[in-house]
């Protein structure tokens, strides 16, 4: 991932930009009626990662819709409207696809840059992923200073994936569909999927820490316990940077660890104008999307194309085509 906080952020300020101007005025009246469900989106396949019957599986779900067939199961989310009849079941998938649409865009940017300084492949296995949390809760904790304002302390992260049980019946439903297109072989439940979005919106208010003390329990905790750091770091604190220079703003050079002769010096706040600049596009052509009638079949298509090329196929670890690798 980037952390919660960063596609949070991600999201609601690119809505913001295309608000200004006066763009994708239908699709942007969907987000706003179900803007939790929105911002449940843009945390992507990462809601897997609270989840702990997804964490039990052999084959994770959250693991392989980051790396495989990801261009297929963006198709059958961006077109799960077709499943509902009512509108606002409507509005529900068309905020929720344009959230998760938001994750994919910043991952595939921004994933190269942390796994190259976190590690990659074996060596991250190995050592574990505390570093890459921590890098990436850094990064959280520092955009939320520079955009927001806001400490991590001050940040209602449950707040902004809050919604009822009804709701949550439908994002289900449109992962069920989406899930059991693509990896049909994981024979996931719809109540499996409801369990995964009740885990995450109690994972984040459990992770809440106005008072800046849990991520300290918890890490002493883990030290007796494995010796190290685990899961610690995904605990927002006000007072722990652990990473120097988490945003780049040194400009050092980094490459993509999957492709080493892709080299870089940009920022994280210089990848994120990148990725917005690809994403607004994404947005106005899924607004054009939804405004054309389904039985206008060769029109829709088009634009249906249209946004799926825009999109690719990219592995949203390495931002290369998956079929190349994770």
């Amino acid at each position: 991932m980037p952390g919660f906080t960063t596609h949070y952020l991600f999201g609601v300020n690119n809505c913001r930009r295309l608000k200004k101007e006066c763009c994708c005025r239908n699709l942007l009246r969907s987000i706003e009626s179900h803007k939790t469900v929105f911002q449940l989106g843009l945390q992507g396949p990462d809601i897997f990662f609270y989840h702990l019957r997804s964490q039990l599986k052999k084959v994770r779900p959250g693991s392989v819709a980051h790396t495989k067939w990801t261009g297929d199961f963006l198709k059958y989310l961006i077109e799960a409207p077709e499943l509902f009849t009512s509108i606002e079941e409507k509005q529900i998938a068309q905020a929720y696809a344009a959230g998760f649409i938001g994750h994919y865009v910043l991952d595939t940017q921004m994933h190269p840059y942390v796994y190259d300084r976190t590690g990659f492949g074996d060596l991250l296995k190995k050592k574990g992923y505390a570093d890459h949390i921590t890098l990436e809760t850094d990064i959280d904790a520092a955009l939320l200073m520079r955009y927001a304002k806001c400490l991590p302390s001050a940040f209602p992260y449950g707040k902004t994936i809050a919604f009822g049980k009804e709701t949550a019946i439908v994002v289900a439903e449109i992962l069920y569909d989406a899930y059991n297109s693509v990896f049909a072989e994981l024979g996931l439940s719809r109540g499996f999927f409801i369990g995964a979005i009740r885990s995450m919106q109690i994972g984040t208010r459990l992770t809440y820490n106005p008072h800046n003390y849990k991520r300290q329990i918890v890490e002493r905790a883990e030290y007796i316990l494995f010796g190290q750091r685990q899961i610690s770091p995904v605990i927002p604190s006000d007072f722990t940077q652990c990473t120097q220079d988490p945003l780049n703003l040194e400009h050092r050079q980094w490459k993509n660890p999957w492709d080493p002769e892709q080299r870089f010096n940009d920022s994280v706040p210089e990848l994120i104008k990148k990725a917005s600049g690809r994403y607004q596009e994404a947005l106005r052509q899924l607004d054009c999307l939804y405004q054309t009638d389904s039985y206008e079949e060769d029109h829709y298509h088009k634009q249906l194309e249209q946004l799926c090329a825009l999109l690719g196929q990219q592995s949203f670890h390495s931002g290369l085509d998956w079929i190349l690798g994770e």
